[in-house]
């Protein structure tokens, strides 16, 4: 067991603007998603409560504090109380609290499992990789300040600045359960970037995906999937390493491989008013071959959609390791000249209600195969469910 009570203390006078009681934070949070025209007991008396506290800060705290900071400190802390993925963006870019990103990364792609942020990937030569730090590594600390205070916004930004930077990262090492504290100072590498990548193998084709989903995902994928190859080929989609992007892309990439008027997934919102994705693919879908998906722990956002629209449909086999775990709908609100408001207003769903935020998908066929030297078991497994299945839309 690992203590941060220390570091909470740091943390807490470097930014004073979070000693806001954390109960009024989510009670705040709460009334600010209720609907302003609707008598709730109780709602004016917290808001005054946190009026007073607010008074009392700005009149009484030991140091002078900058009102600005505060009320952003304050509406971070609502945000918090509601999701990690929610965030408060500056239009200029950067604010009082909210510092701007960097031109450099460190490489590392932030997710968060509670109650802390979990590296759910890192990008092949970046500084990130060079120190070893690998996907499912816990974040601890992010130069001082523990990482259950901080939005997923602000830790990305965290993560990044100017060549020559150093950050300090504290981890739980994944499987070891070890702490371990690591400097990364950033410098220019070339990210890889969204990628597709197709080879055959044993009368299977093997689509590749890195990176990023784009919104040209998906027609790149039609043509290397139509173009220079038989199209009665089974296939094996390895989405390890697909990551970022937005959840909506996942669901627009599997609608080429499957029917119009499908339902693939749900948008699952709070009050139950759940909106389905249907398939508009123009009749062209590609589903006249067997079909095999991989995934793990560093498959998430949009290979998170994609695979479980795959699977609701029946379309594919999913194999591998259960994925991370994040599949969220998230809206960007106006609140004045000055800011935006990322807000989550549903999570992604199968069409038998499960959620996959938070729990991921769960592949049909594990990976139980041991790893031999120039062997892939994740590969071989999903080549030995083709060869035994003749799954088709």
């Amino acid at each position: 067991m690992f203590k941060i009570n220390e570091s909470k203390v740091k943390f807490m006078k470097k930014h004073k603007m979070l000693l806001i009681i954390p109960i009024l934070t989510g009670l705040l949070c709460w009334t600010l998603l209720t609907d302003a025209t609707e008598s709730t007991p109780g709602t004016l008396e917290y808001l005054e409560l946190f009026a007073q506290c607010y008074e009392l800060i700005q009149s009484r705290y030991i140091e002078e504090t900058d009102p600005v900071i505060l009320a952003e400190g304050s509406i971070e802390g609502m945000l918090l109380a509601s999701s990690p993925y929610a965030a408060l963006l500056p239009v200029k870019g950067h604010s009082g609290l909210i510092p701007a990103f960097g031109p450099l990364s460190a490489g590392i792609v932030p997710g968060f499992k509670e109650p802390m942020i979990r590296v759910i990937d890192v990008i092949p030569g970046s500084p990130a990789d060079e120190k070893d730090i690998r996907p499912g590594d816990t974040i601890i600390r992010i130069n001082g300040q523990v990482t259950p205070y901080l939005t997923i916004d602000r830790a990305e930004r965290m993560l990044t600045g100017h060549e020559g930077d150093t950050i300090t990262l504290l981890l739980q090492r994944y499987l070891q359960g070890n702490l371990e504290e690591i400097e990364i100072e950033l410098k220019p590498f070339e990210d890889p970037g969204p990628d597709i990548q197709i080879s055959t193998m044993d009368g299977i084709r093997l689509v590749k995906f890195t990176g990023r989903a784009t919104l040209s995902t998906p027609e790149q994928l039609y043509q290397l999937l139509t173009e220079d190859m038989p199209a009665s080929l089974p296939a094996i989609l390895d989405l390890r390493g697909l990551n970022r992007g937005d959840e909506v892309l996942g669901v627009r990439i599997a609608d080429i491989f499957i029917k119009d008027e499908t339902i693939m997934l749900h948008a699952c919102t709070r009050d139950g008013s759940n909106m389905g994705y249907v398939i508009a693919n123009d009749g062209r879908a590609l589903t006249d071959f067997p079909l095999a998906v991989i995934i793990d722990q560093t498959s998430s956002g949009p290979a998170e959609t994609f695979a479980a629209a795959l699977q609701s449909t029946g379309r594919a086999i999913i194999t591998g390791d259960v994925s991370f775990g994040r599949a969220v709908y998230r809206e960007i609100l106006p609140l004045d000249d000055r800011y935006e408001l990322m807000m989550v207003t549903s999570y992604f769903c199968t069409t038998d209600g499960k959620s996959i935020h938070g729990q991921g998908v769960t592949p049909d066929v594990p990976v139980m195969l041991p790893a031999q030297d120039d062997v892939d078991p994740y590969v071989s497994t999903a080549k030995m469910q083709l060869h035994e299945s003749t799954i088709t839309d």
